[in-house]
């Protein structure tokens, strides 16, 4: 019975499998950094107002 009441987890491997995977991974992990780096910067100077 606590089977039943347990919520199904799906888990993705997000392993890459090749090296054109490798270059997409990389693109979206830098355009990431820099959306953070630019949100960051924002913030900062909004708080130094």
């Amino acid at each position: 019975m606590e089977n039943e009441n347990k919520e199904e987890s799906i888990l993705y491997d997000l392993t890459p499998i090749n090296d054109i995977e490798l270059d997409i991974y990389e693109e979206a992990i830098n355009f990431s950094l820099k959306k953070v780096r630019k949100i960051n910067t924002i913030w900062f100077f909004i708080l130094t107002l």
